[in-house]
Order: C-alpha cells, then structure tokens, then sequence
C-alpha cells in the first residue's frame, strides 16, 4: 500500500518538472525566475488580539523662550504679511435731488430743482423738474439797419422761461405703466412792437403709456396717448400787410404705439403708429404715420429696411412717403461702414414755431392758416465710423438731403408811409422789423465728421463739424428774387469741447461754436437801404466754466459766455448778448 502512494505521488510531480524543462531559453527580452519559499503562518492567541497597549500620558516640559532681535530689512518682510485692517465699504447714498441758484450780469437768471424718487419695496420711480432761467438787459443793436429805423442803438430786452414737469413710473413683471405732465411758460418783449411789450406762450402737456420691459421679447410694445394745449397771449395787430389775433390756441391730441415680433435671436419685424388729431384757432387737421420695418441685426450685420407712410388732412388730403434703411457692415474689430436712406414728416405746430423762433410771427401764408407739415423726403448717407482704441470713438459721412415744404426764416424791415388822399405814399415814417415764417422745397448736400475722446474719468473731448450747400428746389422758387428765402440757413456748424478734472471735486470745460450763415441778399426794388435778407454776422461764442464740490452737499458753478465779445443774432433780427457771465450755488438733497 506504501508503494502505492509512492508512485501515484511520483505520477503527480513529473507534469510539473517536464512543464519547467519546456521553459525557453533566458533571452534579453525573456527571462524565467523561480522563487521559492517556505509559507509557515503563525497565528495568535485569541487573548492577545483584543489587548490594548499601555499608552504613557504626555507632559509637556518647559521651556525657555528666545526672542530674535536682529534687524531685518523691509524688502525681507514676508509677502503674506497681516493685512491692514479696514472698515468694510458702503454703498454711496443716492441723492434725491438737487436745487440751483445762479445770477449773473445783465439779468441773466439760472434757477432749477429737481427730484429723482425711487420706491426701496416696488422699484416704483417719481421724477420732478422745475426751470426759470432768462435775462434782463440791454443788448447792442449792431445792425446799421435796425440802428437807422429805430434810431437807436440798444434795446432793452427780456425773455423769461419756465418748465416743470413731473413723471411717475411703475414697473411690472414685464411691462412698465408710465404717467406725466408738464408746463411751459415764456415770456419776452419784441424789438419794435411798443404795443405787444408783454407777451406769453404757454404749453402744457399731459401723457399715459406702457411698454414692455424684458430685453429682445417674443413679442414687444409700446403706446402712449396724450393731449396738449398750447395758448399765444397776445399777438401783435395791425400791422402792415399782415393779420395777427389774440389768444391764438391749438389742442393736440396724439397717439404713438408699435408692435414687434422676435423672428429669431437676430430678427425682428414690427410696425410704429403716429398720429394726431389737431384743432387751432385757424385751421384743423388729422395725421397718420406708419412705419412698417424689418431688422436684421448680429455682430457683423445690422440691416434695417423700411417705409415711412403717411396721410394728412386739413392743408389738403395727401399722401406721402419716405424710405426708413440701414445698412450696417462691422469691416473689421471696431470698425463699421453704413449706408442710409431715411426721411419723415415734422410737425409744423405752435411749438415747433416757438422753438424756430418766439419771435417770428403767424400766418404765413394769404389764407391766414398755419404752415402745412415739413416732409423729409429723402436723407441719404454713407458714413465710416470706428473705435481705433479704447477710449477714442469717430464717425465720417457724406450724403443729400431733400425737404418738402422747408420751414424758412425771414428777416424783413418793413417801411411805414404817412398816406395822403391826393398824392403817392412820400417818406417812411418808420420801420417795423419783422421775422416771418415762410416755406420753400430745399435741398442741401452735406458732408461732416464727430469725434470723441474719454480718458478714464479725467479727461474728455469732443468736436463735431458739417457744411451744407443749399439750393431751393421747384420751378416757382428757383428765381434769383427768392433765393433770399435761405439767408439764415446754417452754411458750417463747428462744435468743440473739452472737459478735465485734475481731482474728483473739480471740473473745468471749454467751448466754442461756430455757426456761419448762407447770407443771400437780394434788393428791393426802389429802396436802396432796404434788402431781402440780411448778411448775418456768424455765431462765434467761446465759453468756459466749471463747478467745485465743496461738499458732499454743495458745490459752486461758474460760466463765462462770449468770451471774445462777438455781435451775432440768436434769431433773425435779435442780437444775442455780449460777454456775460453766471454764477451759482448748488445743493444735493
């Protein structure tokens, strides 16, 4: 039985050994090893597996502290040094409003307040304004002209203005609801009108509105609807020629709305509605204005395209048109190229008429009726703009532009005869100067640039320039005799500022604007001292100022105008002042 177990272990162990005999030869890349070792487990006792050995308590001993004393250099201060402590920052207190108080030479008046309200729980806001500004003086005539008919060489002039207004908006999810109102009061004196020494516009408006609030909507709106009334309060009567009234009024009841769609992230389309409803103590009319569009807009392209589409009454039922496009091209990083093609009708209403010139007077045409709307029909431009580098912006264009029924100023001095019943009318007794509105088709090719400069917070420039070509348009108005029509037409506009503050509390700026006229005369026949139009000094007014905060609370203000003391006329026939200055005080509440 032994040599039984013998062989079947013999029988067990030669597999394994001819196994290790096939092994192949040790190579570099192949190489055998063999280990062997004797597995002998020691298992412990069951007791000693649970034992926790003795752990001696530490105690510290003690030790005597050395201090080093020598010196380091500050450059060897370690970078993570202990910052200074600071107290933690605040949010500056917004300023409610302000109030501002100013007087200068020659009467000149600067009076405003304002208050900028805004709810802390529902983002509610309420906005006032209040303004009185004006002169009271005497200004030199500087018009051979004027001198000889009025015998005198000074007048002694006043205009007042006042505005307030106030506007309250309350802010929903995604729309806003706005209200307001405002009034507007001027009061001044003409030059040779002895019996009209007090005169007074006055205005009012009162609107309500919503519109949409959320960025790029799916679908986005707004419409407003206000009334508005106007009152002149008196008007000069019976002068030569002419027809005035008293108390002349306008109601104006005015409507604006649009509505757009989101084609896409890029795309929209919408329409804008404009229309009024007008009644005058000389005439009525209605107006409506569409402006269907179409824009495309991403970071290469901006693309607008356009129609403007009117129909009036009261002058007559017309229709008009008007192109609305763009066309927006980014050549490369911070430079863009465009071309435009826009148009539009402008209200000839009482305000726009004070806003030409307070002075000039109403009607302008035999029919006693106010002047019919001006219709752009067509501005056209192509223009190069750019951001060079940071901080520096400009724009150059070059295009035509074409009005329908342009509202023109006239200068004219009107001559006073003593009549007899049995003979011609002989020598004036006197002269009126009159400033009419009249309306001619024009047309003006311009060419300008704007620029601007911002430096951080210290430094800003800005200078914009543009000359225009004038030509009146139409086979009536091309005649030499009515080329006097476009006298007071702007020729080269220059405007250049530039603002510094050497600290935070001081601002200083400076000016100068530059407005020359087109200045065509023409004679009248049988009177060589009178003409139609007049050779217009250019507007040349070189100003400085600045304001001074002396405390979160109050700051002073100061402003130097006309500094080179140039005689020009702010409307025709009205000089504007001479060197004069204005200085005041301001308070943040």
């Amino acid at each position: 039985m032994k040599r039984l177990y013998i062989i079947a272990g013999i029988a067990l162990t030669l597999p394994v050994i001819a196994g290790a005999q096939s092994q192949s030869k040790d190579s570099t890349l192949n190489r055998t090893v063999v280990v062997e070792q004797e597995y002998n487990p020691t298992i412990s006792d069951a007791i000693k597996v649970n034992a926790v050995p003795q752990v001696a308590q530490p105690v510290a001993g003690r030790q005597e502290v050395r201090y080093d004393a020598t010196a380091q250099p500050f450059a060897n201060v370690p970078a993570n040094r202990m910052p200074i402590y600071t107290l933690p920052e605040e949010q500056k207190r917004i300023r409610l409003g302000y109030v501002r108080l100013g007087y200068g030479n020659e009467g000149n008046l600067d009076m405003a307040a304002a208050l900028n309200w805004l709810s802390p729980d529902t983002d509610d806001r309420l906005t006032a304004n209040f303004l009185l500004n004006g002169m009271n003086g005497n200004l030199k005539l500087n018009d051979s002209n004027l001198e000889q008919a009025f015998g005198r060489n000074s007048w002694g002039a006043y205009r007042y203005h006042t505005h307030v207004d106030a506007d309250y908006t309350h802010f929903f999810p995604q729309m806003e609801l706005v209200a307001g109102a405002n009034y507007d009061l001027r009061n001044f004196n003409y030059l040779s009108y002895p019996q009209a020494a007090h005169n007074r516009f006055m205005s009012n408006n009162f609107h309500l509105g919503v519109r949409s609030s959320t960025e790029n909507p799916a679908v986005g709106y707004h419409a407003r609807i206000s009334f508005a009334y106007y009152e002149r309060s008196p008007s000069p009567e019976g002068l030569i020629e002419q027809v005035y009234y008293d108390n002349l009024h306008e109601y104006n009841w005015h409507f604006n709305g649009g509505i757009s769609t989101r084609i896409s992230q890029t795309q929209r389309a919408g329409i804008d509605v404009d229309a009024h409803l007008i009644n005058t103590s000389l005439d009525n009319g209605q107006i409506v204005d569409a402006n269907p569009y179409y824009q495309f807009k991403n970071r290469v392209w901006n693309v607008r395209a356009g129609v403007h589409i009117g129909y009036t009454t009261g002058t007559g039922n017309t229709f008009s048109f008007a192109p609305d496009v763009l066309i927006e091209y980014g050549v490369s990083k911070g430079y863009r190229v465009y071309l435009q093609a826009k148009g539009g009708r402008t209200l000839n209403d009482f305000r726009r008429l004070e806003q030409l010139s307070p002075y000039s007077n109403i009607p302008v045409n035999e029919e006693y009726r106010m002047p019919g709307y001006s219709y752009e029909q067509v501005n056209a431009a192509i223009g190069f703009k750019g951001t060079p580098t940071d901080g520096l912006w400009f724009n150059l264009y070059a295009g035509t532009q074409q009005w329908y029924q342009d509202m023109l100023l006239q200068q004219e001095l009107t001559p006073i005869f003593n009549y007899d019943i049995s003979s011609q009318p002989t020598t004036p007794s006197g002269y009126v100067s009159q400033t009419l509105f009249k309306q001619a088709n024009t047309r003006n090719l311009y060419v300008g640039g704007e620029l601007r400069y911002t430096f951080k917070e210290l430094f800003t420039l800005t200078a914009n320039a543009v000359y225009r070509h004038w030509k009146l348009t139409g086979k009536s108005d091309t005649t030499e005799e009515r080329s006097y029509l476009l006298s007071y037409k702007p020729l080269l506009e220059m405007d250049l500022r530039a603002e510094v503050r050497p600290i935070p509390a001081l601002r200083l700026y400076a000016g100068y604007r530059y407005v020359s006229r087109n200045n065509t005369v023409s004679q009248i026949d049988g009177y060589d001292h009178l003409s139609w139009g007049t050779d217009y000094n250019p507007t040349e007014n070189l100003y400085v100022g600045g304001d001074y905060r002396v405390t979160d609370a109050w700051s002073v203000y100061a402003r130097f105008d006309n500094l080179l003391n140039k005689h020009y006329f702010d409307y025709p026939g009205y000089p504007a002042q001479a060197f004069n200055l204005l200085g005041g005080v301001r308070f943040c509440f």
